[in-house]
């Protein structure tokens, strides 16, 4: 079924058939459709805006509260290490700012980086890190995690990762020093490697 077969089977049901249709979707991934006109064989598009004019009567946009679920998903944390909860607690501002300015917002990989930051957290511990200059590291783990999870980030063998757009585009959220090469590379592998961390 395509989305133009989908979305006259919608036609059908609302104008024809009377029924009360709700359509949840994210509009920005609608792409326009190409049909074929029965009269001279050529394909043009279906621009998403046409339709939508006649067969959609409302539009509700759902506005995430990002505040709260990142404090939810922050309360909702269980860990056996000591203080990692409170510290997440402390950086939840800067976690709430990153999501907000992020072009992914993806809170199943924010859930993964908060997880798996939990060991780098231990390792800035025990080499006496303060929590503010460890809440640099999370923004810059987040971040990286987020974007590779959503694809953004691919790592080449001449040119490394090249990311000297991350710090230019997000200057608040990201600087090169909070994120080693090794944590990097453990992100794209999954493979952690206690001696590549310093």
């Amino acid at each position: 079924l395509t989305q133009a077969e989908a979305l006259g089977c919608i036609n059908e049901y609302c104008e024809n058939l009377g029924f009360k249709t709700i359509i949840v979707a994210n509009e920005e991934k609608i792409q326009n459709s190409r049909s074929k006109n029965a009269e001279d064989g050529k394909k043009d598009f279906l621009a998403y805006s046409e339709i939508k004019e006649k067969i959609i009567a409302r539009t509700v946009r759902l506005k995430a509260d990002f505040p709260s679920i990142i404090s939810n998903v922050i309360e909702g944390y269980r860990t056996k290490t000591k203080g990692y909860v409170d510290f997440l607690k402390d950086c939840t501002d800067a976690v709430v700012s990153l999501v907000e300015d992020c072009e992914i917002r993806n809170i199943r990989s924010l859930r993964v980086g908060l997880q798996d930051f939990e060991v780098v957290y231990k390792i800035c511990r025990e080499e006496g890190l303060e929590n503010a200059e460890i809440c640099r590291y999370l923004t810059a783990f987040l971040l990286f995690v987020i974007l590779a999870k959503g694809g953004q980030i691919s790592r080449s063998n001449a040119y490394g990762y090249g990311l000297n757009r991350l710090s230019q585009k997000y200057p608040t959220h990201y600087t090169e020093r909070y994120m080693p090469h090794c944590l990097k590379d453990w992100v794209m592998t999954n493979e952690w490697n206690d001696h590549n961390l310093v």
